[in-house]
Formats: C-alpha cells, structure tokens, sequence
C-alpha cells in the first residue's frame, strides 16, 4: 500500500535498467584471489601493507613446510614469490 508520502512505486520496469547491465563486471580481479580479513589492532600496527602482511603469512608457511619436510625426513621446499609459485 501506498502512502501519501512514499516515494517508491508499487512495481519497476526492470528491463531498460538491466540492458545497460554488465554481469560480474566487479567480481573480476585480475586473476588474483580476492579475500578481505579484519587484522586486530595490534596486527595492523606492525603490518601496514598487504604486501607486508603477505610476506610474514608466506614465512610461516614455508616454516610449517620445513617443519613437516624435517619430521618426514625430507626437505622440499616451495619457494614464494609475489604470490606465485616458483617453477
């Protein structure tokens, strides 16, 4: 129902809005996984980039790594790089 001072209409016209309409135009990101997470105050102070916060992350990884490798008596490394694997 409609009030005197309601500005919305009781149905829309959808099909000249969607004509103009690219589907997934944002979800795109250039290839790269794209995953927000909240640092804590004091997480935050000492890791100021993403960049920074992606260095430390990528040295505990290889730190787990080294420690599994070591436990099952070999020492296969992966080397990272921006991101990406190393060949």
């Amino acid at each position: 129902m409609k009030s005197d001072d309601d500005d919305f209409l009781d149905e829309y016209e959808l099909a000249p809005l969607l004509e103009k309409a690219t589907r997934g135009k944002h979800a795109r990101g250039g290839g790269k996984l794209i995953q927000a997470t909240v640092l804590d105050s004091d997480v935050a102070e000492a890791f100021q980039t993403a960049e920074s916060v992606n260095a430390a992350l990528r040295l505990v990884v290889q730190a787990g790594e080294l420690m599994r490798a070591e436990r099952a008596g070999k020492w296969a490394l992966r080397t990272f790089h921006s991101g990406e694997e190393a060949a």
